[in-house]
């Protein structure tokens, strides 16, 4: 099952509800929710990511182009660690910078189910993309 919520000026709090509908044993496997505006505030993404970590059926989350910041880093990295069925993320075009990006290579280098992970245009730093690289291949 797939939710795509693209472009349709989400916020935070719109993510936080829809956080607590995916945690009653959902069964989505896919779930777009780019060019919205889910990074207003990091409760938006920490709840999501809070589901994330015990979620079993989520295989692919895209989060491009969301105003997401470095101080979500630490929650996308958390979910990453603790995450077992995730495979594809994408989270292009936000603004983790280089905290955020440390964070999400920490997580990555604690997964084992992530094969891919896109993050074109954060102003992560370019060791920690190859770390991030590495750790994929």
């Amino acid at each position: 099952k797939t939710i795509d919520l693209r472009g349709n000026s989400i916020r935070a709090d719109g993510l936080v509800v829809l956080a607590h509908a995916l945690r009653s044993g959902s069964s989505v496997s896919s779930l777009c929710m780019k060019w919205n505006h889910v990074g207003s505030h990091e409760r938006g993404v920490q709840a999501l990511c809070d589901v994330l970590k015990t979620n079993h059926a989520m295989v692919q989350l895209d989060l491009r182009n969301n105003k997401i910041g470095p101080e979500c880093g630490k929650h996308l990295g958390e979910m990453i660690r603790e995450n077992r069925t995730l495979t594809h993320l994408d989270l292009s075009w936000n603004d983790l910078g280089p905290e955020g990006g440390k964070a999400l290579l920490s997580g990555i280098q604690a997964n084992h189910s992530l094969i891919d992970c896109q993050l074109s245009g954060n102003r992560i730093a370019e060791d920690t993309l190859h770390a991030i690289a590495f750790v994929l291949r």
